[in-house]
């Protein structure tokens, strides 16, 4: 692992950890913190490069990086104050963007036998 992947998941295990305080406290400017984090954490990751064993690399950084930006919108509206709606769509691009990055790292399939003529 490259050491800005590790430093990326650091960040990000941080504020997963900060999320689960946040959620036993019940306090929302904790949360919105935590988002935060867990969206440095998500961003780093998306610029580092994609693991060897990535059957579709660009895909992984691209899912990485729309789970950060719905990580940061959902972590700023919710120091804001906001709720409702917002949060929802927040934490649909947030699950969206890891399942394209999840599905990105499955390995490519080898492609048809090319004929020698």
């Amino acid at each position: 692992m490259s050491a800005l992947r590790s430093t990326g998941a650091a960040i990000a295990v941080t504020g997963s950890a900060l999320f689960v305080t946040a959620a036993v406290l019940g306090d929302d400017v904790l949360f919105g913190i935590a988002d935060l984090v867990v969206a440095a954490g998500l961003a780093v990751l998306a610029i580092a490069p994609a693991p060897p064993r990535a059957g579709a690399p660009a895909q992984v950084r691209a899912g990485l990086a729309a789970a950060a930006a719905g990580a940061a919108v959902d972590g700023i509206i919710t120091l804001a104050g906001v709720e409702g709606v917002a949060l929802t769509a927040c934490l649909l691009v947030i699950v969206g963007g890891l399942v394209v990055a999840g599905l990105g790292m499955r390995p490519a399939r080898p492609g048809p036998a090319k004929s020698r003529s």
